[in-house]
């Protein structure tokens, strides 16, 4: 998984791409899905990545801060893997 960050320097945000890559051959479900810091927004997150497929989320965060995305990823065997990602801007956003 990685990210990246484009400046909205009209409302002082940055908007986060978030890529989801599933590497298993079976789709996952994603769940459990948090934010942070908690004045940022998650705009959107896929119910379901297919196998072998990526997906993207998107998260507002505030220009002054970096952005994180929690989950987990829950295949039908019962397999479940916890993800924490963090965002680090490395330019100002004004």
């Amino acid at each position: 998984m990685w990210s990246n960050g484009i400046c909205d320097a009209s409302a002082r945000e940055w908007i986060v791409t978030w890529h989801i890559t599933n590497r298993s051959e079976e789709a996952t479900a994603i769940t459990d899905v948090e934010a942070l810091p908690e004045k940022s927004t998650i705009v959107w997150v896929p119910d379901v990545v297919a196998g072998g497929a990526t997906a993207y989320a998107y998260q507002r965060v505030p220009a002054d801060d970096g952005g994180v995305i929690v989950f987990n990823a829950k295949w039908a065997d019962g397999t479940t893997v916890a993800n924490r990602w963090y965002f680090d801007p490395v330019a100002t956003c004004a």
